[in-house]
């Protein structure tokens, strides 16, 4: 029998292993025909998938699919590689910019020009904070010179050199004659020994030329321990070890994670051989305060980071693995984010259309709301409506504010900077808080509500003279009308302190409570009663604590103006990072807890209403399939009966779409019950397919398995959160 589709053919078969097909087409356009044996021996043209005309889909239940070359003649001749120019690569590097904004609507003058301003700030920022990754722990780097008895590494050994054992003895040999004698020099050596050794790999090559220098040890490092092989690491070990009474080797091990780690992962036997000390140098979160602090205080810096971007800078830089380099990357990554708008003429636009472009962009942000309302509240309702309907007024305001604001936040800065300094000179404890934990809490806004202000403006009522004159002569802040008036109170206190006739010449405020009070004893009857009475000032001590007043007047007002909101400022999105997505969120994703987030939290990715305002520990039928049957899943053990699971998740839905309504009428009760039981079993039928799709898309996921514990059982693969 033929099954004809678009054409007609005629032909006989022969049923059997060996049957035989005579096909006779009516037309010779005929590129491509499937033929498809079925069961009871019918044969099947398809010729329509050639052509597009049916889909691979249609003919998923068929056991054979015969591929069919594309009507384009191919030549047998191989086609020539071709040497790849240099010159096209360099002309697609100078071409390239960044990607233009606003749905690519951005012009490229725009585009070239932020490009060109973070390229010269980041240079800038790259010049300020290289000398902090240039420089090293001296104490670390004596103590390790006197391990190894001033000895540098001569080889260095990197897991991508050393993949198994013999590239790894080739890259020591090799690493220690080309230090000492060069390229040239390790072919011409090996070339002279080729005849008695000549395997690349054999230590005893490095054995002659040990001998034949009088090195008096070799020197090699491991500068990532972690990621080689352990067997590998340990068989090598084993030979260095053989061959330790003719060559002195030394051995550098580089640790991320710690030293009990590494040496777990060591077998006993190879940890028997070994003989270390371990050296600790300085922690890479010193590195991290003094790069961010350069960089916040740098008079070039054009973008500064927000609480997000500096709350993930910080827990990266507490990281084992993290490297003074990985942190100015992680930097100059975050700069790229949000590249900074420094040329002054990227706010005059070339034409009309570009300019409403710029102004609907700048009319979306928060801070423009923020500032127009400001505007209404202070009832200046023409600049708001200017704002709103102006363009080539609303981009001088914001080209303005963009000036400005940069001033306040390097002001800002400045100002946590000298509170530092200033916090460090007065308290004495250990207990000092940190640049990034100041920046991040006058940030919040409450700065001056924090702990470590009001500690500071505690202590400086109670300093005594010699301390506070001190701090006049020493600290210099970044204002200079600031400067001046602690200039003049210097004077003052100079002056009062010759003047004094105390013989420590020290003079103590009157906030003092140790020098404000006295104890009077008092004998009444055979009772000894103590009392403390408020002390009479002096008057060289009450100049003082007018002094001391008036300096904590001024610092109290320097700081109120100085550490505002930063986060209020117009055009505020331009000169800071706020992006909602951290660093690590980024560069370092998630997967699993963004899938575990869209099924536990649906309406946050799906936006409709029918999701929202479902706690965590609910389950509700207007929920999508899978996040239903998710919740249900979490909730079960590590093995979960099928059946049971249908149960609920048929309870879920039954409960919220199909709600039983009373008859109104007795004489049609009958006919009721039963449009309502073919309503339900219709319903059970695809609550059953929906439960089947969120069974397999849990399977595809990686949540469910099947166990051969029990049949009617599914078990978990992985938990939430875990």
């Amino acid at each position: 029998m033929w099954r004809s589709m678009n054409r007609r053919y005629a032909g006989t078969y022969s049923n059997g292993k060996l049957g035989r097909v005579q096909l006779i087409a009516q037309q010779q356009e005929l590129t491509l025909a499937k033929l498809i044996m079925s069961i009871n021996g019918e044969l099947i043209i398809d010729e329509q998938i050639a052509h597009g005309d049916l889909s691979l889909d249609d003919f998923a239940h068929q056991a054979v699919y015969v591929f069919a070359p594309t009507q384009f003649e191919e030549s047998d001749r191989p086609k020539k590689r071709q040497k790849p120019s240099n010159a096209a690569k360099a002309v697609r590097d100078e071409d390239y910019t960044y990607p233009r904004l606003s749905s690519g609507k951005e012009s490229s003058e725009y585009s070239t020009g932020r490009q060109n301003a973070f390229h010269h700030a980041w240079s800038n920022v790259d010049s300020s904070i290289s000398p902090i990754l240039n420089r090293f722990d001296l104490k670390a780097v004596k103590e390790l010179n006197k391990f190894v008895r001033d000895a540098r590494p001569d080889a260095a050994d990197g897991s991508e050199q050393a993949t198994n054992l013999k590239l790894a003895l080739k890259a020591i040999i090799r690493g220690v004659i080309v230090r000492a004698e060069g390229v040239d020099g390790y072919h011409t050596f090996f070339n002279d020994h080729k005849k008695s050794v000549p395997l690349n790999y054999d230590l005893e090559l490095l054995h002659r030329f040990v001998k034949a220098k009088g090195f008096q040890r070799i020197v090699i490092s491991f500068t990532d321990s972690e990621a080689f092989e352990i067997n590998l690491l340990a068989e090598l070990l084993s030979v260095l070890r053989a061959w330790e009474d003719r060559i002195p080797f030394v051995i550098l091990f580089q640790v991320a994670t710690s030293a009990d780690v590494f040496e777990a992962r060591l077998p006993s036997s190879t940890v028997q051989m070994l003989y270390g000390k371990k050296f600790q140098p300085q922690s890479h979160n010193n590195s991290f305060q003094d790069m961010f602090r350069t960089m916040c205080l740098s008079d070039t810096t054009l973008v500064w980071f927000g609480t997000d971007a500096t709350k993930a800078l910080l827990e990266q830089s507490k990281e084992q693995t993290t490297t003074p380099e990985s942190l100015a990357l992680s930097f100059k990554v975050l700069d790229q984010l949000l590249p900074p708008i420094g040329s002054a003429n990227l706010f005059k636009p070339a034409n009309m259309e570009e300019m409403e472009r710029l102004s609907e962009s700048i009319r979306i942000t928060a801070s423009f709301r923020c500032y127009t309302e400001e505007k209404l509240n202070a009832r200046d309702a023409k600049t708001a409506r200017r704002l709103l309907e102006d363009d080539h007024f609303l981009l001088v305001e914001a080209s303005r504010a963009i000036q400005t604001g940069r001033a306040a936040m390097l002001s800002f800065c400045k100002a946590l900077s000298g509170f530092e300094k200033l916090f460090n000179k007065v308290h004495t404890s250990k207990s000092r808080p940190l640049f990034t934990d100041l920046y991040l809490a006058a940030l919040a806004g409450n700065f001056t509500e924090s702990l470590a202000y009001r500690e500071l403006m505690l202590f400086l009522k109670k300093l005594p003279s010699h301390v506070l004159l001190e701090l006049l002569l020493e600290l210099d802040w970044p204002e200079s009308r600031l400067n001046l008036e602690l200039e003049n109170l210097a004077d003052d206190l100079q002056d009062l302190i010759n003047n004094s006739d105390s013989p420590t010449g020290v003079i103590r405020s009157a906030h003092d409570l140790s020098s404000s009070t006295h104890t009077t004893v008092s004998h009444n009857d055979n009772k000894i009663s103590l009392s403390s009475a408020p002390k009479m000032a002096t008057d060289i001590e009450s100049k003082y604590t007018n002094i001391v007043n008036r300096y904590h007047d001024h610092i109290t007002s320097y700081f109120s103006e100085a550490l505002q909101n930063v986060g209020d400022l117009f055009m505020s999105e331009v000169f800071t990072y706020t992006g909602k997505t951290p660093l690590s969120s980024a560069f370092s994703p998630r997967p699993r807890f963004a899938i575990e987030r869209a099924l536990s939290l649906p309406s946050d990715y799906l936006g409709c209403e029918c999701c929202q305002g479902i706690r965590d520990d609910e389950v509700r039928a207007s929920q999508p399939p899978t996040a239903i049957l998710w919740r249900l899943w979490c909730e079960a053990g590590a093995l979960v009966n099928v059946r049971d699971l249908w149960e609920a998740f048929w309870n879920v839905l039954k409960s919220g779409d199909h709600a039983t309504n009373d008859a109104t009428n007795e004489d049609d009760e009958s006919h009721e019950q039963e449009g309502d039981a073919r309503e339900g079993a219709m319903n059970e039928r695809l609550a059953l397919t929906l439960f089947y799709r969120s069974m397999a898309e849990l399977r595809m996921l990686g949540f469910v398995r099947q166990t051969k514990k029990k049949i009617d059982c599914v078990a978990k693969s992985a938990w939430k959160g875990l």
